[in-house]
């Protein structure tokens, strides 16, 4: 995932960029492949070549035996503002949100608690870079400046604990639990012969947060500055942090535009578990500029986040020029100018048995995912994946609503469309998959 930053219509001096850029930014914005089901084992590669390839409408039944449309309640307590992070976790469901909430519902949508312990107190999170639900009902914290909390699910403190960590002006990005040991990302603003840089982290901690293992990596071209008349007139900054995610016993990490997502395991170990052989769509990293416009690049590129299960694993690829599918929209800037955005992603899902790349085309035009046929919804593409295996995304009330105007809908869906409001809080959708 590619973030981007831009500072408007300033006129900076250089101890002001350096000031600006030593800003902790709060953003609230890869391994062995062997499994007892599949018998997968080895290295296996990802292909750019057949990413790229026009691909098949695939049906949500081709790898689901079921998928759930669950309204999140809607009243004072539990309204959302704009999604960050959803997990689904011991048969409930617990969404953060850009206030700084995390609000739990159980499995069928019902409101059970909510809190918000953003500030500067000694028991209040910066900001929420990540968070997992624990055993017990409990809730831990990751906040940008590398304190965890624990709290109750209705927010009550229990303990914190911060990171041991030599390195200075960290904003913390995201993490997974490996055993007794943390798997922590990162990333800082740093200075090469005066011209700041982005540097990304991470971090193995042991069960008492010391850093045991870690490694960096600095982003090329993650800065651009623009100027008017000899002035600064704009700074942009695209953020690549490094990817993880968490399977089996193991956790994959992954740093854009690179070829290898690792698998690292309880005790630091690494090793290799996918290869993205870009072939022909390799990039010259001397040429790679992070502020082409996607239509314009040649490359091809692997982008996080991708959803790994015992039998697949499904990917998202920036395919620029070379899109299969292209599709365009008129936008407004944030300057007020109208503009045209390109969508040159494609997608695709790597069978782990036969080692075989799979693209999707789209169901629908612009929408990317498996075609609903279980329940004649809307697109499927998850947004997270659940320890137990099972698909997540979410979508806002109107389009389930739209959804079911559509006539292909099953009569459960059209029963739950016929009770929501657009304004409703949004519907998630949970799939779960064949054996």
């Amino acid at each position: 995932m590619q973030l981007f930053l831009y500072i408007y219509g300033m006129k900076m001096n250089t101890y002001f960029i350096r000031i600006v850029m030593l800003l902790s930014i709060s953003l609230v914005v890869a391994f062995s492949c062997t499994t007892k089901e599949t018998g997968v084992t080895g290295t296996l590669i990802i292909r750019a070549e057949d990413a790229v390839m026009p691909g098949q409408v695939m049906k949500l039944s081709d790898i689901a035996k079921s998928v759930r449309y669950i309204p999140l309640e809607t009243n004072q307590k539990s309204m959302l503002g704009e999604i960050r992070h959803v997990k689904y976790e011991h048969g409930k469901i617990y969404v953060s949100d850009n206030t700084g909430s995390i609000k739990v519902f159980d499995g069928n949508g019902k409101f059970l608690s909510s809190f918000n312990r953003t500030g500067r107190g000694p028991e209040e999170y910066v900001d929420i870079a990540a968070f997992s639900p624990e055993e017990g009902g409990k809730i831990s914290v990751l906040s940008n400046d590398g304190v965890f909390f624990l709290y109750d699910e209705h927010g009550n403190f229990i303990k914190k604990d911060e990171i041991n960590s030599q390195e200075e002006r960290m904003t913390y990005w995201d993490y997974t639990k490996l055993g007794d040991n943390t798997l922590v990302t990162a990333y800082n603003f740093t200075f090469k012969e005066d011209s700041p840089i982005v540097m990304n982290y991470y971090f193995v901690c042991d069960d008492s947060l010391n850093v045991i293992s870690q490694d960096s990596r600095e982003q090329e071209n993650a800065m651009r500055i623009s100027r008017n008349n000899g002035q600064i007139a704009a700074i942009s900054i695209t953020l690549t942090p490094f990817f993880v995610s968490k399977f089996q016993n193991s956790a994959r990490l992954y740093y854009p535009d690179r070829d290898t997502i690792f698998s690292l395991d309880q005790y630091g170990t690494l090793s290799d578990a996918f290869v993205f052989d870009q072939g022909k769509y390799a990039v010259n990293k001397d040429d790679m500029d992070n502020f082409v416009p996607s239509q314009e690049r040649g490359y091809v590129t692997l982008q996080p986040p991708f959803f790994e299960t015992d039998q697949f694993v499904l990917f998202s690829f920036n395919a620029g020029k070379n899109a299969p599918e292209l599709y365009q929209s008129e936008m407004v800037s944030a300057d007020g100018k109208e503009t045209t955005s390109y969508d040159t992603y494609t997608y695709a899902m790597l069978e782990k048995k036969s080692g075989s790349l799979k693209p999707l085309a789209r169901p629908q035009e612009g929408k990317k995912g498996f075609l609903d046929d279980l329940e004649g919804g809307v697109p499927f593409w998850p947004t997270a994946i659940s320890s137990e295996g099972n698909l997540i995304a979410y979508k806002q009330a109107y389009k389930i609503i739209d959804a079911a105007l559509q006539g292909n809908a099953s009569k459960n869906l059209s029963e739950i469309a016929s009770r929501l409001g657009e304004d409703d809080n949004p519907v998630m959708i949970v799939v779960d998959l064949k054996e």
